[in-house]
């Protein structure tokens, strides 16, 4: 348990102490406390399950290692200068506020984090890149306040987005909405006056709040934002309720198409949901989505086939990638 203001430096929480109580070393579980203090570096154990309420309000903090077993995150906030903080593969949830007010450029989730509490993540004024992962639940405001961030896609495993999730994102230009149906709250993206592109993969139109546009904020470009959807649905969205009002264009115009063109040796093109990847020789061959998640590995000579939600991946291989649209 540590008391404000005691640290100063490079910080290294031990495996274990040697408690008077028990007469015997013991394991650090837990820590608590740990605020307000000059310590510039923290490296936790992995005997470490549980953080509470700590790392709060170190204005010299730059770096910050968490422990691989951790599951859940009740701690990091106000940090001015943290600005390195990876999120421990274990990761499960983060809880309210936490991740917020720090210096990170990059977030990405890993893949076990699918639910994250109220204003988490929030103004982180230096945050570029977002990486949701498979994010199944957002809490209100989670991500407002990221004045830096241009780019946002939901991942296609999002259910609940809570009200004003990416308010006051001032430089959001586009938006990629999941292809099955989420209710977007009427206050979601308030304040996001330079966004120009929005990409759905859903043929039928959901519900999508006429007002949204109106609520995005003041000097819009001059012309709609332009919204990219399958070729097929191009006239069902120009007749949709709110999704009229954007300026709607076949998927095939926004620069990616299903077959792109390909590296020598091996190709992949998407048919009818499922990615079909064609190989001369024996390679590795990844496939991610648009969040960055890793959706499928090719390690075989010949044709691979892999059924996938409809969207755009990253197909790559020794270096060498295309987009792909299934």
């Amino acid at each position: 348990r540590g008391i404000g203001g005691i640290y100063g430096g490079e910080v290294t929480v031990r495996r274990t102490i040697f408690s008077h109580w028990f007469s015997k070393e013991v394991e650090v579980v837990a820590i608590d406390g740990f605020y307000r203090n000059g310590a510039t570096v923290l490296r936790l154990p992995e005997t470490i399950r549980e953080i509470n309420y700590t790392i709060h309000d170190c204005k010299l903090l730059e770096e910050v290692y968490l422990n691989d077993n951790l599951k859940e995150l009740n701690g990091v906030i106000d940090c001015p200068k943290l600005s390195i903080c990876p999120l421990p593969q274990s990761l499960e949830y983060v809880g309210d506020q936490f991740m917020s007010g720090l210096a990170l450029k990059n977030i990405e989730f890993p893949p076990l984090l699918t639910t994250i509490g109220n204003k988490t993540f929030s103004r982180n004024y230096s945050l570029e890149t977002l990486s949701l992962g498979n994010l199944v639940v957002a809490g209100d405001s989670c991500f407002n306040n990221l004045p830096l961030l241009k780019e946002v896609v939901l991942p296609e495993t999002l259910e609940a987005l809570g009200d004003g999730c990416f308010n006051y994102c001032w430089l959001l230009e586009r938006i990629t909405l999941p292809s099955r149906p989420i209710e977007i709250p009427k206050s979601c993206f308030v304040q996001c006056p330079n966004v120009k592109e929005l990409t759905i993969y859903a043929e039928n139109p959901y519900d999508f709040p006429d007002y949204l546009i109106k609520l995005m904020g003041f000097g819009y470009p001059e012309d709609d934002p332009i919204l990219y959807v399958p070729d097929g649905s191009v006239d069902l969205y120009k007749e949709a309720q709110g999704w009229k009002n954007f300026n709607v264009r076949p998927m095939s115009e926004s620069g990616v198409d299903s077959v792109a063109a390909m590296p020598k040796g091996w190709s992949a093109n998407g048919e009818s949901g499922k990615l079909v990847i064609k190989s001369d020789s024996r390679r590795r061959i990844d496939v991610y989505d648009l969040s960055g998640a890793a959706m499928a590995t090719s390690t075989r000579e010949g044709k691979s086939e892999f059924p996938l939600r409809p969207g755009v991946y990253t197909v790559t291989s020794n270096g060498e990638s295309v987009k792909v649209v299934v």
